[in-house]
């Protein structure tokens, strides 16, 4: 992963905007973020936190605090994130829940939803597309593109306060946890879960064939065992099966022969007993039918005849009927037509219509529609007139207020003007006050400035002047403490060389020359006058005196600091007491502060002059406007009267009566209405009239050509479509029945039959005796058939298990052990995926070294600890760290906290290294440092930064938190993070050629 862009408001400390563009921070390859303590260096770690993972790892995961407290309910908070990985460009946003003001209800507050976006750079399309929005959405999509945890992260690539060493001091399980997503060793966890299910299946496999043994075994009649499905008891039993199957078979085939020769002497007499039956039916359906020729002739042909003749003239006759009711109803319609009209005429409104609409032919009712239409036509053109009139109205009453409101304003801006100059002239001499007074503050602010530095060395003064009278009381202490040590040492000395002469002679021997005189008698050795001074004593004596002499030059060296500054201070206070110096200090920024406000309120006053010169300036020209404006507007208010007075007139000839055109044009309309519709009717009424006489004189002329004698008759002798089906299907069938009966007596297998019917019922007894035999015959050859594909099918499946139970078997015992190997079933407890991440480990550790030899001049380096773990845990992922002084393997918990910061530095960078060399391995471009450094010594500090400097070659981008002035030295490139007046911080960049 690759930081690319970072922007935050309302985050921490920082309630406006900020920005960091990773880009051109990577040029250089590292940068230092610095700033006061507090100020928010770390918040901008917490920003990537949150917009990746929604959560900070300072606050334990809690997102409630990342609220800036210094924004107002009006800003947002928000984190947006901009990142590379796997050559794709990625985008997230993040807002969390906070309180913020309602849009729409004044002094209301109401809290805003968290909220995050998730987003996939499309270079096709040149614009960003929406991946996911929901939470639960964004995290899912974001493990997909970068799978560590937030927990992960924190310890590879934001490397906080706190976990800075959380990597080394893993145990092997949580390290196996995070190296697995690093480098993408999932398919090597999926191999030993595959070869575990593989062995399930094999040995579930060999299971399964020990229970089919078993199943063959019952099957057989063998038994229980599967033991007892041998090759031998097969074959024996399968002989056995095929010697009954072949004596069924034989009485089988002697059964079916004699069925044959019975079933086939009880067909012959079954067909010769059918076809007497078949003769005798026919004859006396034969006999029936001819007896009820009469009948049918009177009952069914005659009535079918008067059918044929009547139906023809049934619709003529329906025809007349219905031209006669329409006829009658159409002279009602006229009727009621004509009184609706004159109903309508009758109405006051209509009264001018009642002359023109006077006749009751049809020629003088369609002249008078003709012109009732065309004086529709003049009203409704003329409709418009009362809106147009309304209108004009509204025209002239707004035209005359037009004109009213400009010629107020015109008068009132006028006496606005008059009063102008009184006002210059009181501003004018307020501005010239002003001036004298605004020239006192910048000689007042200067007064200031010096009572405040005077000020500021009174109260350090004060402070110095206690903490030199605490020097000199521990410098007076040094002194006598370094008076009593140097006695006392020359206390001792005066022993060990008073009691020298004892300590000789305590090492004389009898016979042996003295180391002094050289004689070999001794004849008065010197004895001890006290306790013997050894040299550890004088040793120790002599280190309680340099160390009082460097307490002593320690306490000297602190006084005289201290008075210097004193001194330097009290002068810096020009001889002020605190009292003093804050009450001219005091005196003077009231003073100031009373300039100041003349100086504000010169700038008003003078900007309020200039305005007010604007103003009349533009109100002049103004007033010429209005003037003009006014004459436009009478002109326009002229000609709206005018326009008024012919609309009305018109409007009142349109009218007539009526209170709108509108109302005139509906009366008119509506008796047009009314007179179209007795119009209709009345044409309606003639055409049903001539219709009617033409159907009679059609019905009289058919009827009469007729065999009937009037239209009863007709109508009687036409029969239903039900009836006359009836008696249709009855004819039908009588002849029908005739021709049937006298065809199947005349089929030939019916000629030469006995007149005697013959009996088939000793036969038939004779027939099923061997069919009952033969039914016999087949279910026992059937069983024995059966009986032999059953255990023949069993004992193929015995063989068959026979067959593949050793190498079921063998195939079983490899996977188990394949499993088993690849599970990490060994003393180590070393895993398919451990043992791949063990040599991942190694090459880590390789990187690690190069950087912790030159951190530590080749005192320490990792080594890989692959001991036995205990409890059966999982080993082969272990840490130790050699120290070359003792030769001895190290715990990491075990070394300092300087210590433990360096071999964390070589660690994650060795980390960073192999895990963004593997091709399949995720990359860390981008690494951040929180703090850690200020507990190193100069000397491994340098080495520290000269490593972080050889990073700048290998294409990585690190970011470094600190605030050693050394690192800000050598780290040209800096993130600062400034304090505000306010309390809120805020961001700016400089690199090396920026001014300080």
């Amino acid at each position: 992963m690759r930081m690319l862009h970072l922007e935050f408001r309302g985050f921490g400390p920082y309630r406006d905007a900020q920005a960091i563009d990773f880009t051109s921070l990577a040029a250089d390859g590292l940068f230092l973020i610095t700033g006061k303590t507090g100020a928010g260096k770390s918040t901008v770690l917490d920003a990537i936190a949150f917009a990746l993972y929604g959560s900070v790892p300072r606050y334990d995961g809690s997102v409630g605090r990342v609220r800036s407290t210094f924004a107002s309910l009006d800003d947002p908070t928000e984190v947006t994130l901009e990142f590379e990985h796997g050559g794709e460009r990625y985008r997230i946003t993040r807002s969390p829940e906070y309180e913020r003001r309602k849009k729409r209800v004044a002094g209301g507050t109401t809290v805003q939803g968290a909220a995050q976006q998730f987003d996939r750079w499309d270079p096709a399309a040149d614009d960003w597309q929406g991946i996911a929005t929901k939470a639960s959405e964004v995290a899912a999509e974001l493990t997909q593109v970068f799978p560590l945890t937030g927990d992960e992260f924190f310890q590879v690539v934001l490397l906080a306060q706190s976990d800075f060493q959380r990597f080394l001091h893993a145990d092997s399980g949580d390290r196996q946890r995070l190296l697995s997503k690093l480098f993408r060793t999932h398919h090597y966890r999926e191999l030993r879960e595959l070869a575990q299910e593989r062995a399930r299946e094999a040995a579930q496999e060999w299971q399964g064939l020990q229970r089919d043994l078993q199943g063959v075994a019952r099957e057989l009649g063998l038994g229980d065992d599967e033991t007892a499905v041998t090759e031998e008891a097969l074959t024996s039993l399968a002989a056995e099966v095929a010697a009954s199957v072949t004596a069924a078979a034989s009485t089988l085939e002697s059964a079916r022969g004699a069925n044959d020769e019975a079933a086939r002497r009880l067909r012959e007499l079954e067909r010769q007993h059918e076809r007497q039956l078949r003769r005798a039916s026919a004859a006396a359906q034969l006999a029936r039918l001819e007896a009820e020729r009469e009948d049918i002739a009177r009952e069914v042909a005659e009535p079918l005849r008067r059918d044929r003749l009547a139906s023809p003239l049934v619709p003529v006759l329906e025809a007349r009927a219905r031209a006669e009711r329409t006829r009658d109803a159409s002279a009602l319609a006229l009727e009621s037509a004509a009184a609706a009209l004159d109903a309508r005429l009758a109405q006051p409104d209509a009264a001018e219509l009642r002359d023109l609409i006077d006749g009751t032919e049809l020629a003088e009712r369609t002249t008078a529609l003709s012109q009732l239409r065309e004086r529709l036509g003049t009203l409704r053109e003329g409709e418009s007139v009362d809106q147009r009139v309304a209108q004009a109205e509204r025209v002239a009453r707004a035209a005359d207020a037009a004109l009213a409101t400009t010629r107020e304003q015109l008068e009132q801006l006028r006496g606005a003007r008059a009063e102008r100059p009184e006002q210059l002239r009181a501003l004018d001499s307020t501005v010239a006050e002003l001036t004298a007074k605004a020239g006192q503050l910048d000689e007042t602010n200067a007064l200031v400035a010096t009572l405040a530095g005077q000020l500021r060395a009174a109260k350090d003064a004060a402070g110095l002047a206690a903490r030199r009278d605490a020097a000199l009381a521990r410098r007076e202490r040094a002194a006598d403490a370094l008076t009593r040590a140097s006695a006392a040492d020359r206390e001792l000395i005066t022993r060990r060389l008073e009691g020298s002469a004892a300590e000789l002679a305590g090492r004389l021997v009898e016979g042996e020359p003295c180391a002094v005189c050289g004689s070999t008698m001794h004849p008065s050795p010197a004895e001890a006058a006290g306790e013997p001074v050894t040299d550890a004593d004088l040793e120790a004596s002599s280190a309680a005196v340099e160390s009082a002499k460097q307490a002593d030059a320690e306490a000297r060296d602190a006084y005289d600091a201290v008075a210097a500054e004193l001194a330097k201070r009290a002068a810096a206070a020009a001889g002020l007491d605190v009292d003093e110096a804050t009450t001219r200090h005091r005196d003077a920024t009231a003073r100031a502060k009373q300039l100041k406000s003349a100086a504000t309120e010169l700038a008003r006053s003078r900007q309020a002059a200039e305005e007010l010169r604007s103003l009349d300036t533009r109100d002049e020209q103004r007033e010429r406007e209005l003037a003009t404006l006014a004459e436009t507007q009478l002109a326009a208010a002229t000609a709206a009267t005018t326009e008024l007075a012919s609309l009305t007139e018109q409007q009142r000839e349109l009218r007539g009566t009526f209170d709108t055109v509108s109302a005139r044009r509906q009366m008119v309309e509506s008796v047009a209405d009314v007179l179209g519709a007795v119009i209709e009717a009345q044409r309606s009424a003639e055409a049903a009239r001539e219709a009617a006489r033409d159907a009679a004189e059609r019905a009289a002329e058919r009827l009469s050509a007729s065999e009937f004698a009037d239209e009863t008759a007709a109508r009687a002798a036409a029969l239903s479509d039900a009836r006359r089906a009836e008696l249709t299907e009855r004819k039908r069938a009588h002849d029908s029945g005739i021709d049937g009966a006298r065809a199947t007596l005349a089929e030939p297998e019916l000629q030469g039959l006995p007149d005697e019917q013959v009996d088939i019922a000793p036969a038939n007894e004779a027939a099923q005796r061997a069919a009952d035999a033969l039914g016999e015959a087949q279910r026992s050859h059937g069983e024995a058939t059966a009986r032999r594909q059953t255990i023949d099918a069993a004992i193929a499946r015995g063989r068959a298990h026979l067959r593949g139970a050793d190498r079921t078997l063998a195939r079983a015992r490899m996977r188990q052990q394949l499993a088993g190997e690849l599970r990490g079933d060994n003393n180590r407890k070393l895993n398919l995926e451990a043992y791949v991440l063990a040599a991942h480990l190694e090459e880590i550790i390789i990187a690690a070294n190069v950087r912790l030899g030159e951190i530590t001049s080749n005192r320490y380096s990792l080594v890989r600890d692959d001991s036995l773990a205990r409890r059966g845990a999982q080993s082969g992922l272990g840490l130790e760290v050699a120290d070359i002084y003792t030769g001895i393997n190290r715990s990491p918990q075990s070394l300092s906290g300087g210590e433990t910061f360096l071999v964390s530095l070589a660690l994650a960078l060795g980390l960073a290294d192999v895990v963004s060399a593997q091709a399949g391995g995720i990359a860390l471009d981008t690494l951040f440092i929180d703090e850690g450094f200020g507990s190193l010594d100069a000397d491994t500090l340098e080495v520290a930064m000269r490593t972080l400097d050889h990073l700048r070659a290998s294409g990585r981008t690190v970011g470094v938190i600190s605030h050693v002035a050394s690192m800000h030295e050598r780290i040209p490139t800096h993130v600062e993070v400034r304090q505000l007046e306010d309390g809120s911080s805020t961001l700016d960049l400089r690199d090396a050629d920026s001014p300080s």
